[in-house]
């Protein structure tokens, strides 16, 4: 099966703001801009979704950058945005680089994985990371089915994307130290 998606190419416009397409009536989906006569639909990474002031003025000039892609199954061209600036010098924050998203340990809650100790390993690592000061910084994320149900427990550890199977509690601990290691000060996590 071949990729759907080519390269990613950066990409800088500016335009004049006409609105913003939402999802579930309040959350920001895609930017709407109008660039010589055309309109086009940005679609704004997640982290910069919750910092984009709802009260751009209709019609203000926007210079956003980000990275564009070519679906060639669909012949549709993808827009990202990874910075919005208004051109009165207003700038909403730009992403973080990936080292600093939050990172998150996504676990299986299916039945295998369950009855094979799921729910002790998942209790196990939310006192780890209490423990280690990191309970703020680390998500746990019960999921659907990883697609090792003969192998669990099974988690994934993100950004890392680390498949583990048979975790038992008594591994957490040195995947704790593995994955989410704290500076000497301040317990600043490190992925």
């Amino acid at each position: 099966m071949s990729k759907s998606v080519t390269t990613m190419v950066p990409f800088q416009v500016v335009g004049q703001f006409l609105g913003f397409v939402l999802k579930d009536g309040y959350k920001v989906k895609y930017l709407r801009i109008s660039v010589d006569k055309r309109e086009y639909w940005f679609k704004p990474e997640k982290p910069l979704r919750d910092h984009i002031p709802l009260n751009i003025a209709l019609h203000s000039w926007l210079k956003v950058t980000g990275e564009s892609s070519l679906c060639s199954k669909k012949g549709k061209l993808k827009l990202r945005v990874l910075g919005i600036e208004h051109l009165s010098g207003e700038k909403t924050p730009e992403v973080a680089p990936a080292k600093a998203k939050k990172a998150t340990v996504l676990i299986c809650q299916k039945s295998d994985c369950w009855k094979n100790g799921g729910a002790r390993v998942c209790q196990r690592l939310e006192s780890g990371l209490e423990e280690k000061g990191l309970g703020e910084a680390v998500n746990i994320k019960l999921t659907g089915c990883l697609k090792q149900c003969k192998k669990g427990p099974n988690l994934v550890v993100m950004p890392d994307k680390k498949h583990y199977n048979q975790v038992a509690p008594q591994d957490v601990p040195s995947l704790i130290e593995r994955h989410f290691a704290t500076s000497e000060q301040g317990n600043s996590l490190s992925v």
